[in-house]
């Protein structure tokens, strides 16, 4: 856990270079030996390959003339990029997983068939707690950008759809347990 969070923080800042997570990998293989650090090893390797496969799935979107993740004429975001994790490697991600609003769970399936068809037969299994999601809200004429889970952009996409909800009626769209503090 202690590698993977700086692995995970700079591949969501969209800043991953693998030398200063290689180096420190490096050091501590000479420190523990090579065969307690293949855990790590994987974990390296699989952000390097998350960064070729989203390159690979958004140049094939674009030769089709299509943008990633766009699902829908009316998609709330343009782009889509996933970080894709050896489960065996990797420690078990807590929280509660969420029904996506529509318009993400179009987008979580473009870039799932996109996968598929660049790595069959693998799939993927999403981790819906997990990420951000980008988006503008404007209020009361002010436009803002915000980066939020996707569980919260949820709960704003279907506010988005009907002005007014009461949290068990959120509840039953996301399929989580009753109670202000399970909706986010």
């Amino acid at each position: 856990q202690f590698f993977s969070l700086p692995l995970t923080a700079a591949h969501f800042n969209d800043c991953f270079l693998p030398s200063p997570q290689v180096r420190t990998l490096e050091l501590l293989k000479l420190r523990f030996g090579e065969s307690s650090m293949h855990q790590c090893e994987i974990m390296v390797k699989d952000m390097a390959d998350s960064r070729r496969v989203n390159l690979l799935i958004q140049q094939k979107k674009l030769k089709e003339n299509q943008p990633v993740g766009d699902s829908k004429p009316d998609a709330a975001n343009e782009s889509f990029s996933s970080t894709i994790v050896s489960r065996h490697f990797w420690p078990p991600f807590k929280g509660e997983e969420v029904e996506l609003h529509e318009n993400l769970r179009g987008m979580y399936d473009d870039f799932s068939r996109g996968y598929s068809a660049l790595k069959a037969p693998r799939s993927l299994e999403w981790k819906t707690q997990l990420g951000f999601v980008e988006l503008e809200i404007e209020i009361g004429g002010v436009t803002r950008e915000f980066s939020v889970t996707p569980s919260l952009a949820t709960v704003l996409l279907h506010f988005k759809d009907n002005k007014t909800r009461s949290v068990e009626e959120l509840c039953d769209l996301m399929k989580v347990e009753s109670g202000e503090e399970k909706v986010v």
